[in-house]
């Protein structure tokens, strides 16, 4: 037989089990609000691959899109949003018992607001793309995903979780300015139209 062909390891294939499953695996006390216990080889993989991404090259806080080779793209469009968004809900859902889940949450927001966040000459902020072949720098690529947007949504929810007073607003701020681009880019409003809105 002719051999398969190796899988390229891309971070967020790695999180292709529903997300159901990830969470129930990685916060087990899910299992004591009604959910099946599902603790057997979905609650290992699951918490060994966020166990291993931890110890893995970053830049950050932030993992490349093929982060066995430490090398490739940062982005929390395509290839990089559930990533960064299951560290939060799995921290959530797990009833803040997974400390390691928070830690690389806030690295990672930490490294999105040195690496990826910037100001349009509108002056509306968005997220860029950066290539990363390890080290501390990387190549920027001033374009934004549309699934970036849903960013603004679990920094929302993360600052709400946050005991920093500065981190809190930081992160809230941010959610409220990439929401603010995502809708401009959606739904532009001309100057003049603006009088028509409260």
């Amino acid at each position: 037989p002719r051999p398969r062909p190796r899988a390229r390891a891309l971070l967020f294939a790695q999180l292709s089990l529903p997300l159901s499953a990830v969470l129930v695996a990685c916060c087990p006390s899910l299992t004591r609000r009604g959910l099946p216990a599902t603790q057997g080889e979905y609650a290992k993989k699951p918490a060994a691959f966020f166990r291993r991404m931890s110890t893995r090259p970053s830049l950050d806080g932030l993992w490349p899109n093929c982060f066995e080779r430490s090398s490739g793209v940062i982005t929390f469009g395509a290839d990089g949003d559930s990533f960064y968004e299951y560290l939060l809900k799995g921290y959530l859902q797990g009833g803040k018992q997974e400390p390691l889940l928070w830690k690389m949450y806030n690295d990672a927001v930490d490294g999105m607001e040195k690496w990826l966040v910037h100001k349009g000459p509108e002056g509306l902020t968005y997220l860029s793309n950066v290539r990363w072949t390890g080290g501390g720098s990387a190549s920027q690529d001033h374009a934004m995903e549309h699934l970036s947007c849903f960013a603004a949504g679990w920094l929302a929810l993360g600052s709400r979780h946050q005991t920093d007073p500065g981190r809190k607003r930081r992160h809230m701020k941010l959610a409220e300015d990439i929401a603010e681009t995502c809708w401009q880019v959606r739904f532009p409003l001309p100057a003049a139209s603006s009088q028509w809105c409260p």
